[in-house]
C-alpha cells in the first residue's frame, strides 16, 4: 500500500510538471490535452483554464468571452503575449477567482495551486 502511494505521488508530480511546461491557452492545444488525458468529452463552451505565471500572476484562458466583465472586475487585463488570455496581477486568492467564475456559470480547469502569502 505504501509503495502504491509513493508510485502514485511520483506519477502525479510528473503530470503537474508536464502541465506547467505546456500551458493550455488555445482551443487546439486544449483539445490535444483532452485527448492526451483520456477525457474524450469536448471542452465545454463555458470552460476556462486557470494557470499561474512564473511571476505569481494568474493567467486565465479558454472560453472567456461571456465572463470577461467578471474577470475585469477582479483586475484582469487582456494580453496576447505570449498567448491570448487574461492576466490578474493584483493580490487575489485562487479560491476567489474560482468562486467568481463558477458563480458566473463557468466550468474550470485549474493548472496551479494557490500559494498562501
Amino acid at each position: 500500500m505504501q509503495q502504491q502511494l509513493i508510485d502514485q505521488n511520483i506519477f502525479l508530480t510528473k503530470q503537474i510538471i508536464s502541465l506547467k511546461k505546456n500551458t493550455i491557452s488555445d482551443k487546439k492545444t486544449t483539445q490535444a490535452y483532452i485527448k492526451k488525458s483520456g477525457n474524450n468529452q469536448e471542452q465545454p463552451k463555458n470552460c476556462v483554464i486557470i494557470d499561474r505565471l512564473d511571476n505569481g500572476d494568474f493567467f486565465i484562458s479558454g472560453n472567456t468571452y461571456d465572463v470577461k466583465e467578471v474577470i475585469k472586475n477582479m483586475g484582469g487585463k487582456w494580453t496576447t503575449s505570449p498567448s491570448k488570455g487574461w492576466v490578474i496581477s493584483n493580490p487575489i486568492e485562487l479560491e476567489v477567482i474560482k468562486t467568481n467564475l463558477t458563480d458566473a456559470g463557468c466550468k474550470i480547469i485549474v493548472h496551479c495551486v494557490d500559494r498562501k502569502k
